[in-house]
């Protein structure tokens, strides 16, 4: 019986979407191993009442999206996880070890989506949680109604059709991955003065940790197709 690899993630469409796209070129690598996924909830998955990400975090051990999954790593209930980058704390958590980010990488902008910003109505609401969102849109358009907006992005892209909302910001990286650009959306130019690039970093990129000390087993399981087989204990360079 070959070796077992359990990969953690969370529940999300996108999070699976996110292992399914690491394992592909594994899974014919190594076809003396099997991939078994392990779905871990985190306290910005359970809690859909609190406003703000960083209240949750306040409260979730420190990050909205990763405390659960990395307890789990650290006491042996799961061997590698794959995170979005940007879900993790600056801080790497004691008694794991940051991989080498897997490419390639996904597109870094934001995406305007259910409207342009040419078309929105004078004082359309559009929905975006993020404060670096919320100033580039009024530096664009000052007399937009801009409101919180939480929950998984075919649920976010939902409420411009279904909801309140004209428009809703989203990442291109996520919409990409699920297939979900919808047929009216925008790039907007990033106009901000003294500003030429304020996009989100790392949000494109996979993530990867494992425990510090490494898989025991010495299962091949590389942090990319074209590194060693083995699991790499470099960090990502963010």
């Amino acid at each position: 019986m070959g070796d077992v690899v359990r990969i953690g993630s969370r529940a999300s469409k996108l999070a699976r979407t996110q292992v399914s796209e690491w394992l592909a070129p594994l899974v014919g690598q190594f076809p003396e191993v099997t991939f078994k996924r392990e779905v871990i909830l985190e306290g910005g998955d359970q809690d859909r009442v609190t406003p703000t990400l960083a209240e949750v975090a306040k409260t979730a051990g420190g990050s909205a999206f990763s405390t659960n999954q990395e307890a789990a790593l650290v006491t042996g209930k799961i061997d590698v996880i794959v995170h979005s980058l940007k879900d993790l704390p600056t801080a790497v958590t004691e008694g794991t070890t940051l991989l080498t980010t897997p490419g390639p990488r996904e597109d870094v902008r934001d995406v305007l989506c259910g409207a342009t910003l040419a078309g929105l109505p004078e004082g359309a609401t559009v929905g975006t949680g993020a404060p670096r969102r919320v100033a580039q849109l009024l530096a664009l358009r000052p007399d937009l109604n801009v409101v919180p907006i939480r929950g998984n992005v075919p649920g976010r892209l939902a409420r411009t059709t279904k909801g309140a909302l004209d428009a809703v910001v989203l990442a291109a990286a996520g919409l990409n991955r699920l297939g979900l650009t919808p047929e009216i959306h925008e790039v907007p130019r990033r106009e901000v003065p003294g500003a030429t690039d304020l996009t989100r970093r790392a949000r494109e990129a996979l993530a990867l940790t494992c425990p510090a000390t490494g898989l025991t087993k010495g299962t091949p399981c590389p942090s990319r197709p074209t590194t060693s087989p083995r699991l790499s204990s470099r960090r990502s360079n963010r």
